[in-house]
């Protein structure tokens, strides 16, 4: 069955098996090497996700929260002016707008579709905040302002700002 190895020595016979064990240790670690690549992309791919998420619920909880909330008392307070306040109230809407589509493109989990239906409920009193802000600051009107501040602004955002966290904590 092996005649045709007679013709060659007992040397050369064991190099050509010593090449042949080489080559089979070169390919187990080439495919290993190709899957262990494999495997870090689909990691990563899963990490990028999960984040996504996340980071889409902190770009609305913060547009909420720190934008409208903070542009509210700064301009209340004439740190910044009527007009860059509104620019930053709008800005921040579109932001929230974006991020809000993005996160309900995102697969959920039943207990995370429940959160973000509720999220979305106190969404609609929060837009309807900002809007009356948006109105308030193009009339340049400070004693609405203050009334605003005082009294609709964190009855309006807080329900929001919480079950996203309660979403982000999912």
């Amino acid at each position: 069955m092996f005649a045709w190895l007679d013709r060659f020595s007992i040397r050369r016979q064991l190099w050509g098996l010593f090449a042949l064990f080489l080559l089979a240790g070169a390919s187990v670690l080439v495919i290993d090497e190709i899957e262990q690549q494999r495997a870090r992309r689909t990691l990563q791919t899963l990490q990028d996700d999960a984040l996504l998420g996340l980071r889409l619920i902190k770009t609305i909880s913060d547009g909420y929260g720190l934008d409208v909330v903070d542009t509210t008392f700064r301009v209340r307070n004439d740190l910044v002016g009527w007009d860059e306040g509104l620019a930053r109230v709008e800005g921040a809407q579109r932001r929230i707008d974006q991020a809000w589509l993005r996160l309900q493109t995102l697969p959920h989990t039943a207990q995370e579709t429940e959160q973000l239906h509720a999220a979305a409920l106190a969404r609609r009193t929060a837009d309807a905040a900002a809007a009356e802000l948006r109105a308030i600051l193009r009339r340049r009107d400070l004693p609405a302002l203050g009334r605003f501040a005082d009294t609709r602004l964190y009855p309006a955002i807080d329900p929001l700002t919480q079950r996203l966290q309660i979403l982000s904590d999912l």
